[in-house]
């Protein structure tokens, strides 16, 4: 429906197993050129966010088979650079670092900027879990899965937690292994006082 598109095409890809994503396969009216923050704008205000593609592509035209319909096995897997739509500006501080290597981990993304919004790179509700897990391990304060929400970027969630009691990241690996195994005795001394 949008104005600079001649065709599209949708699909669910599951490029990695687990981690599946809505890309979207774009063919331009002759001589448009599609944003894709305008696009994105334009389908949220259509669809609930869960069915806004997570990756663009654009096509020069569309692959199709022998009876003229699109060959859904010979388009490409989006590159996760082509999905992004703002400067790709690298992380400057050590919480931003952090919080980006997570993101990348996750995503699986070979690189990603710190204004980038979690959701438009490939993220969705089941990958921001695995985020929090990861941030948890990181940082030595329980961090709000809301404020990974509420703050869908790199710079804002870095931001927002710097603002936080105690935001210390963690750097030293004999301290998180100290913490591991402090809790893991803690936890068989609450299970012995259960059992007698």
């Amino acid at each position: 429906q949008h104005p600079t598109v001649s065709q599209a095409v949708l699909m669910v890809r599951e490029d990695q197993p687990g981690n599946k994503r809505l890309a979207c396969y774009i063919v331009a009216e002759q001589g448009a050129r599609p944003d894709i923050k305008e696009l994105r704008r334009f389908l949220r205000n259509k669809l609930p966010d869960h069915m806004i593609p997570t990756a663009f592509m654009m096509l020069e035209s569309l692959p199709l088979n022998s009876h003229g319909k699109v060959e859904r096995g010979a388009l490409p897997v989006p590159d996760g650079l082509l999905e992004l739509d703002v400067p790709c500006v690298r992380p400057r501080t050590e919480a931003e670092h952090n919080i980006a290597e997570v993101w990348q981990e996750v995503l699986q993304l070979k690189s990603v900027g710190i204004f980038d919004n979690f959701f438009d790179v490939g993220g969705h509700s089941l990958l921001m879990v695995q985020v929090h897990d990861q941030l948890r391990e990181r940082f030595k304060f329980e961090i709000s899965l809301v404020d990974l929400f509420e703050y869908p970027s790199i710079s804002s969630l870095a931001e927002h937690l710097s603002r936080q009691k105690n935001v210390t990241p963690i750097q030293d690996e004999n301290l998180v292994l100290a913490n591991k195994l402090r809790e893991g005795r803690n936890r068989r001394r609450q299970q012995r006082a259960t059992r007698a």
